[in-house]
């Protein structure tokens, strides 16, 4: 597969340029240097689920535009 360039754009407005074969893996390489992620622990899930609802990956999110 040949590659193009892709501009990601992230919500704080910072824009990059990426060489990519997708545009799903451009938005990983953005997202890898500004979104850290780990196994939440159990004092995470206390601290966080009486306010932060848990997300299911690859379902669109109630309210979202299509």
């Amino acid at each position: 597969m040949s590659k193009r360039i892709y501009l990601t754009t992230d919500q704080t407005g910072t824009q990059r340029l990426t060489k990519a074969t997708t545009p799903s893996q451009a938005v990983a390489h953005h997202a890898r240097s500004t979104i850290q992620v780990r196994v939440a622990s159990q004092d995470d899930l206390v601290k966080l689920l009486p306010t932060i609802p848990v997300e299911e990956a690859g379902v669109e999110a109630s309210g979202d535009a299509a």
